[in-house]
């Protein structure tokens, strides 16, 4: 183990020994998970990734992510992705109909095209994101709190039709929001994607 790898472990594990209770409690104030049928199935560290937290219901999974800062940067930087009951806790991509295809999501471009978004528009952030930041940005919230209160917002709103997105036995749903995905990536990136899974591959 390198001299890097091992300060990456130490920082890990002080990340998921001190700041992931506090994450959680955060979570756990924010989210109502029992209401929507989430459990935690995953807290930990994830190699080659980040420290994460994954809760599941019979529709979808959520991945709360932190980035690891340098030891010498405090801030704190966190992500939540969404995944369909088959993406893997442990991996970013799988194979899926013999390719490999990308199975944690970013939430913007799903509430885009829950809220009919043209592709080419769903660059900004949506609407509800944008407006929640506006109306909150002045409260003091840490990074992690903003953003967790964010999707919390998100849950309320779109309620069950943004779980319905991920779920696995709605394949037509599903096909429209990987359509809306590559017409967006088409339209809006403007550099070739030499990705070994290119971003508009998802499952």
């Amino acid at each position: 183990m390198t001299s890097i790898d091992t300060c990456r472990k130490k920082r890990a594990d002080y990340i998921i020994n001190h700041e992931f209770p506090k994450y959680n409690e955060l979570l756990v104030e924010c989210f109502d998970f029992d209401r929507w049928g989430f459990r935690m199935i995953f807290s930990g560290d994830v190699p080659q990734s980040h420290p994460s937290i994954v809760y599941e219901s019979e529709y979808c999974r959520v991945k709360f992510m932190w980035e690891i800062p340098d030891e010498r940067d405090s801030s704190e930087i966190t992500y939540i992705l969404y995944g369909r009951q088959h993406a893997p806790v442990l991996q970013e991509t799988m194979m899926w109909n013999s390719e490999s295809c990308r199975c944690w999501h970013d939430i913007n471009l799903a509430l885009n095209f829950l809220d009919h978004a043209a592709p080419k528009d769903a660059l900004r952030n949506a609407t509800l994101l944008k407006d929640f930041y506006n109306n909150n940005k002045y409260k003091g919230w840490r990074k992690s709190e903003m953003r967790a209160r964010s999707h919390a917002a998100a849950w309320e709103y779109y309620g069950q039709s943004l779980f319905d997105l991920f779920d696995l036995r709605r394949p037509d749903l599903w096909r429209n929001y990987a359509d809306f995905i590559k017409e967006f990536y088409e339209q809006t990136i403007t550099w070739p994607d030499h990705s070994i899974t290119p971003l508009y591959k998802v499952c």
